[in-house]
């Protein structure tokens, strides 16, 4: 028997590391302007949020 397959990597998926899921509440407008930008980049909200995320650790590390 095999195993299920399951969805593809997002594209920004580097390392088979495990993922954690966190809840944040953003204002209205706020997730607007990031859907907005998910259709224009043609990348999914969770891409665009771990890509500035770990720009801000990278700008806080230097």
């Amino acid at each position: 028997m095999t195993k299920p397959k399951t969805q593809a990597p997002e594209p920004d998926a580097s390392t088979s590391e495990e993922r954690i899921r966190f809840t944040v509440d953003l204002p209205e407008s706020l997730h607007m302007e990031l859907s907005l930008l998910a259709v224009k980049q043609r990348k999914p909200k969770a891409v665009l949020v771990r890509m500035a995320i770990v720009q801000m650790l990278k700008e806080a590390q230097s």
